[in-house]
């Protein structure tokens, strides 16, 4: 909305009927019983996620072997091609390449956005990332990510049927996508193919 708009009484009730869909009023916890307090809702998805996806307990002999397995190193020429300025190509690839039809970022900012300004706001995107690339300087705002809940199912009961997937801000995906791209010929160089090709996706 733009400063001072009010919102028709029509897309107040649209936005609340998209809100209660996304809302998860009720799971079962791993005992079986069915919870609906918001708090225990929250904590059972967040302790099943913390057990799927936490760390995993590893062989640490077997981590120092592939340690000293042995290394290549890189060329210095290719360090000075990963800290180069980022170039208006670079950028205009990583914009072209990303889909346009997904879910908005936590800010509210979509791919659709970018790519329908892009001519407008390019060259100011440019400046962004260039400083945050050159100096490290991200800031937490930028890299805060909303973990949302999908239903795997038309109807989901416990956490293991919902699928998280996480927002980030959108100009912040486009930098990430950058960054590999110009790591992909170091990888063929170093790598065997079978190592290093899902990069591209």
């Amino acid at each position: 909305m733009y400063q001072g708009e009010n919102p028709s009484l029509f897309h107040l009730i649209q936005g609340w009927k998209r809100r209660e869909a996304r809302m998860i009023l009720e799971i079962l916890d791993e005992n079986g019983v069915l919870q609906t307090t918001t708090n225990v809702i929250l904590n059972q998805i967040v302790g099943h996620m913390k057990r799927k996806y936490g760390p995993m307990q590893v062989d640490d002999e077997c981590v120092d072997q592939m340690m000293n397995a042995g290394h290549i190193r890189v060329a210095e020429a290719w360090g000075d091609i990963l800290d180069m300025y980022i170039k208006g190509e670079e950028q205009q690839t990583a914009v072209r390449i990303m889909t346009g039809n997904k879910e908005a970022a936590h800010d509210g900012v979509s791919m659709e956005f970018f790519k329908k300004n892009w001519s407008i706001i390019n060259d100011d995107i440019l400046i962004m990332f260039n400083q945050m690339y050159s100096t490290g300087n991200i800031r937490e705002q930028q890299r805060h990510v909303i973990t949302v809940c999908i239903p795997k199912t038309t109807a989901p009961k416990t956490p293991a049927d919902y699928r998280p997937i996480a927002l980030l801000n959108t100009h912040y995906k486009i930098l990430v996508r950058i960054v590999p791209s110009r790591m992909w010929p170091i990888m063929a160089e170093l790598l065997h193919p079978c190592q290093h090709g899902g990069v591209h996706g």
